[in-house]
């Protein structure tokens, strides 16, 4: 028991009258020993004659504050006043019963102290408070003076084995007992760890300390969920050295589990805190109010952390350097985790090095196959495709057109455009469709080459009399009426293009690069190979050339079938000529059947077709050699007059419908007098096994693999970047600015919640999602501008949708989607001030300010795909790109949201990106809250997102599902391009 010393001398000499204080304390306990029958005391620690036994106390017990016991040696320490009281083992150090925080249990230890800062702090006060060593003296510290052979804040933590061979009192040392100094807790470990994490210094006011104390039922270190019958204590002092005491935590419903990571983890499921008088109101209620599970882990480095579910908001997690100790019992000891001789950091570096050698490998592999196959090097002559005859009969064609009802309504009715269309070509002819606008011309084009996909179509084509393949395209060309190219491309380069993706993969490159200046010089364009096409803001080369141009790209393959849709079309009469003589003059040499439609050719360029079909009003009125057309309207009775242009005369006589149902009732006896067609003597003959091995064997549809279309097409996509450079310069340039002109503006944020520091801190957050997401809407022109050359060389068989798409998207999403937001980042972060106590920070923000622009981006690329212009394109993303900005979370907090409203923000991906960048920065930010007329207070930045709505444990799930939507997106913008763009003809 403990006796006030106040209490007996008062008694005896009503305080301040007596003499020497010292001497009465002796005499007093002297007599009180007496009295009570006790064994006495003298001032040397020595008991009275009737034992004659000498026993020591520690130091003397500090005489007066304490006396020493006769059998046992332990000092009984006195106290004085009502409140303070001297700490065993030997009387020196006090607490103040009063004061909860005031008090440290060293397990044996004495305490200790620095006597000089106390004494120069009391000055004045008597000379019985000067050796009173008051908790609020500055630069006074209170600590354990352990015992040999232990460690620890309060010399709990056994050093070795012989430290648990002394009698104590937190073992029983009569077992066979070691020192325990690993992580893993058996029974019950004591830890004694230093505070480093900064949240909870800050929250302390020093460095901080704290004690654990786990105990458990059963021998083991892992037990599982299933014995959950563990406890916990743990406590945390403001200094390294121990008090003032923080708060205390009962943990109950504990379990433990081991990995082979050399990790253990302690979950309790109940908590129950008890704070001191030392914290404030706000932290006071705050633990006291604290319920919850908590986490207490370790890793083999003695790292620990922990974690309370209720107090995480204003602590976080906790992090600490520990020692631990355990007198085990060697007859039960159990049996430690087998551990993992790998780091989790070695694992991850190890696999993803196997995973990188692995994919080159493969790549590798594929591409040695594939190069293996391009090597075998073939002619392009071996290649060369055989003479095709085509023959079409009874071709008819019908579309559905609006019409308006009588009512107001609306219904559709069936519009023919032909009507029982028959002819034939062969190799080394040049057929000539003619007729007025309207006519059809264009259609049984496409009909003919197989790229009609509207309307209704009945009737047969045959190739060399069989039926067409479905990779008929891949023998034939197609030259439409538009001159739809990339002009930021020199001739050779475009030429080059088609070279590597139409021609077979088998050829080697030296060959195909042979067969572009065999086409170039064929179609009388090696003067302007290496200049521009030219776009329509550069100027490049004529319009005949790039009609040259154009059918130069399907010459390429060297079709046995060339198409063409009215090729002389915007050219003047001379470069029209030029153009078909050349046509004619390939067509001759090298077996190939030409059929093309033709608006009003001068008569030299007439006279230059081997056959001619004149169609009108959808009927074909003759088929024939061109040489008979002016004698077959001759007999029909329409007379050509004289030095008139047959093409002209033809024309213009089947312009009246009435003129066409004459001439076709009697056409088949004009015909007849007539004479036939004449197939060419030098025609090859084709037989029926030549053309069914060409026509109806399996072809690929592609010439290249995917990977091939996909080099060549960032390759082209790059050179068209980089040669219309004023978008990216801008960009690039706008971005600076702007990044320096919000840098400036918000320069160096404070963290003070009074002076608006919080609040811009919030709102630029904001603001700079706002402003990458609506710079990415530059994306909707990405297929726009395009739309055309894809459906064409799509239509031709040049690539996959797949390979263009992905092209593009890589092309476009690099230099224009994550470098810029990236420059904006680098410039404002550090200017601004935002987090710099760890590098984490500034990557989690560069990474969601790129996965804003990802997203919007690929976004755009969806909308590009399903709106019929950049205007709706626009439109409809900044519609979009409003509503995410309403649900982002900080217009309108998410707690004020009603339930059904609330929702809404799930798809709004400016929402998760808010919230992952708010967490980021306010997370253990602590934010200085100083009204006017009270203290300042620290409140970590986690209270202000919960009062927003916002989740601290979501950051990385929101950044998950970023990348989630960004891929998504993408997968979306490809079925979009692969199945709702499509050529309609």
């Amino acid at each position: 028991m403990r006796v006030r010393l106040s209490d007996l001398v008062g008694s005896l000499c009503g305080g301040n009258s007596c003499f020497s204080k010292s001497l009465l304390v002796v005499l007093v306990v002297v007599a009180w020993s007496h009295a009570n029958g006790k064994e006495t005391l003298t001032p040397e620690g020595t008991v009275g004659a009737a034992t004659n036994v000498t026993v020591n106390c520690p130091d003397n017990c500090n005489q007066p504050h304490g006396y020493c016991w006769e059998t046992s040696g332990k000092c009984q320490c006195l106290c004085i006043g009502e409140s303070v009281c001297f700490q065993p083992p030997d009387c020196y150090g006090e607490y103040n019963k009063d004061d909860d925080w005031d008090y440290i249990d060293c397990h044996g230890g004495s305490w200790g102290g620095n006597i000089e800062a106390v004494l120069h702090s009391t000055e004045g006060r008597g000379a019985d408070q000067a050796t009173i060593p008051l908790i609020q003296a500055s630069d006074y510290e209170r600590y354990c003076i352990c015992p040999e052979l232990w460690l620890g804040i309060d010399c709990s933590v056994c050093q070795n084995t012989n430290s648990c061979l002394e009698p104590n009192d937190m073992f029983d040392a009569s077992k066979d007992v070691e020192c325990d100094r690993s992580i893993f807790v058996d029974m019950k470990k004591y830890f004694s760890c230093n505070v480093t994490s900064e949240e909870l210094q800050n929250l302390l006011g020093g460095d901080g300390s704290t004690g654990f104390v786990c105990e458990f039922p059963g021998h083991s270190y892992n037990d599982g969920c299933d014995n959950d019958g563990g406890n916990c204590t743990v406590s945390f002092n403001v200094e390294s050295t121990g008090p003032p005491l923080l708060f205390e935590c009962i943990l109950t419903g504990c379990y433990k589990r081991t990995s082979t990571k050399m990790e253990q983890t302690i979950t309790c499921t109940g908590t129950k805190c008890t704070p001191t008088d030392y914290c404030n109101t706000l932290v006071f209620n705050a633990i006291k109010s604290a319920t919850g599970t908590s986490v207490f882990s370790c890793d083999e480095l003695m790292n620990c952390t922990f974690v309370q579910d209720s107090l995480e908001d204003l602590i976080g997690a906790v992090e600490l350097v520990c020692l631990a100790g355990e007198c085990n019992d060697i007859a039960f000891e159990p049996v430690p985790p087998i551990p993992n001789t790998l780091s989790r950091d070695e694992i991850i570096m190890i696999g993803t090095f196997i995973g990188f050698v692995a994919f080159s490998a493969i790549v590798a592999a594929l591409l040695a196959v594939e190069h293996q196959y391009i090597m075998r090097t073939v002619s392009f002559t071996a290649l060369d495709k055989f003479p095709a005859a085509l023959s079409f009969n009874n071709v008819c064609c019908s579309i559905p057109i609006r019409a308006t009802m009588d009512r107001g309504g609306v219904r559709f009715v069936q519009r023919t455009i032909l009507r029982g269309v028959t002819g034939e070509c062969f190799p080394g002819q040049v057929l000539a469709i003619l007729g007025a606008s309207g006519s059809g011309k264009t259609t049984l084009l496409d009909i003919l080459s197989g790229r009609k996909n509207t309307g209704t179509v009945s009737g047969e084509v045959l190739v060399n009399g069989k039926p067409r393949g479905k990779d008929f395209r891949r023998v034939s060309g197609y030259v439409s009426q538009d001159d739809v190219m990339l002009g930021t491309l020199t001739c050779r380069e475009h030429l080059n293009f088609a070279a590597s993706l139409r021609l077979p993969a088998q050829l080697a490159a030296k060959t195909k690069q042979q067969r572009v200046e065999e086409v170039l010089q064929e179609l009388e364009l090696l003067d302007v190979a290496d200049s521009f096409i030219g776009t329509s803001t550069t100027r490049g080369i004529s319009g005949g050339e790039r009609k040259r141009l154009n059918i130069a790209t399907e010459l390429m393959i060297a079709p046995a079938i060339l198409f063409l849709d009215e090729p002389t079309s915007g050219l003047d009469s001379s470069t029209a000529f030029s153009l078909i003589q050349t046509l004619v003059k390939i067509a001759r040499a090298k077996q190939r059947t030409v059929v093309m439609s033709i608006h009003q050719p001068r008569s030299n360029i007439y006279h230059l077709f081997d056959n001619a079909m004149v169609l009108a009003h959808g009927e074909m009125v003759f088929f024939g050699p061109a040489q008979t057309a002016v004698d077959f309207f001759s007999e029909a009775g329409f007379p050509c007059p004289a030095h008139y242009n047959p093409a002209d005369f033809v024309i213009d006589t089947v312009k009246n419908i009435a003129t066409v149902k004459q001439i076709c009732a009697k056409k088949d006896l004009i015909t007849a007098k007539l004479p036939p067609a004449e197939i060419p003597k030098d025609t090859h003959s084709v037989n029926a096994s030549e053309a069914g091995d060409l026509y109806q064997r399996k072809i690929p549809a592609y010439s290249t693999s995917f990977w091939t279309q996909f080099c060549h097409l960032c390759k082209r996509t790059s050179l068209h970047i980089l040669r219309n450079q004023f978008l990216l310069r801008f960009t690039y340039l706008l971005y600076t600015l702007v990044g320096l002109i919000i840098g400036i503006l918000y320069w160096q944020m404070s963290n003070d919640l009074q002076h608006g520091g919080i609040q811009d801190r919030f709102g630029v957050i904001f603001f700079l999602i706002t402003l990458i997401s609506f710079g990415s809407i530059t994306s909707i022109d990405l297929f726009f501008s395009e739309r055309i050359i894809y459906l064409r060389e799509r239509a031709n068989g040049y690539y996959r949708p797949s390979a263009y798409f992905f092209a593009k998207t890589f092309c476009d999403l690099l230099p224009q989607r994550v470098i810029p937001p990236l420059i904006l980042s680098c410039i404002t972060y550090y200017m601004m001030g935002l987090r710099l106590d760890t590098v984490d920070h500034f990557i989690y923000f560069n990474l969601v300010m790129v996965l804003v622009s990802v997203v919007s981006s690929t976004l755009c690329l969806c909308i590009s795909c399903v709106t019929p212009s950049v205007a709706m394109g626009n439109l409809f993303m900044i519609l979009i790109l409003f509503y995410s900005l309403l649900f982002g979370g900080f217009l309108i907090e998410k707690s004020a949201m009603p339930t059904g409203i609330y929702y809404l923000t799930y798809i709004s991906f400016i929402n998760y990106a808010f919230e992952a960048l708010s967490v980021s920065e306010f997370d253990g930010l602590w934010v200085n809250f100083n009204p006017s007329g009270y203290d300042n207070t620290a409140i970590n930045g986690a209270e202000l997102l919960v009062n927003m709505g916002l989740n601290t444990d979501n950051m990385m799930l929101d950044i998950e599902l970023l990348a989630a939507m960004a891929g998504a997106f993408i997968i979306l913008g490809y079925l979009l391009l692969r199945f709702w763009i499509k050529e309609k003809r």
